[in-house]
């Protein structure tokens, strides 16, 4: 038998026995990803539910071709790493306003980014008027913002939480019974939508004798 018949029929027998050759396997089998760092670029704010493209730079041996995956608010983005070690990947922001961060991974190498997402607003000007068994609650936020949520604790009773709606002008006000003495105590906070979110609660108090 020519050697050339010996050679290719050890291979069928490899190949039926189960055995796979290296020169058979593709390249990113027979040499697997070994990723070192992974660095991501691309806007640091935007509007709400805007489509916005990052760069993944991976760094490492045997990266082409790598899958980049890019998960921000439950839902995953991918690309694929390209001759020049970058992955460009098209990520669509959150629809709620606030900062979000986008987890980079690849081959197994974690990063991350904060991207801030609208407009953040801050409430000021809180104050608590008390008139007879009654107290209005009133404030400032930014102009055409939605709502403010305002959390109530009277002597004795369980904090109370109510939505209420902001004025045109930024303004808002909410009036509560005061039937009760001792000390009350009203906590503000932001209630995020498509355009603003909020930054620190603003607390304030004050006491029926």
């Amino acid at each position: 038998m020519k050697f050339s018949k010996i050679i290719k029929a050890a291979v069928v027998a490899a190949t039926a026995g189960g055995l796979l050759l290296a020169g058979s396997l593709p390249a990113s089998a027979a040499y697997p990803p070994a990723v070192s760092g992974v660095a991501t670029s691309g806007v640091a704010t935007a509007k709400t539910n805007a489509v916005k493209t990052y760069t993944v730079k991976v760094s490492g041996t045997n990266v082409v071709g790598t899958t980049v995956t890019i998960a921000v608010n439950g839902k995953k983005y991918t690309g694929t790493v390209a001759a020049n070690g970058t992955a460009s990947v098209k990520v669509r922001l959150p629809k709620v306003a606030g900062k979000y961060s986008l987890k980079v991974t690849a081959a197994g190498k974690t990063t991350s980014k904060t991207v801030t997402v609208g407009t953040k607003t801050k409430i000021s000007k809180v104050k608590a008027k008390k008139s007879g068994k009654k107290a209005t609650i009133t404030g400032k936020t930014a102009k055409k913002a939605a709502k403010v949520k305002i959390t109530i604790k009277a002597p004795g009773k369980k904090a109370v939480t109510k939505t209420v709606k902001v004025k045109k002008n930024g303004t808002f006000s909410y009036k509560l019974k005061t039937t009760k003495k001792g000390k009350y105590t009203v906590t503000i906070a932001y209630k995020a939508n498509a355009k603003y979110f909020g930054a620190k609660k603003v607390k304030t108090s004050f006491k029926v004798k």
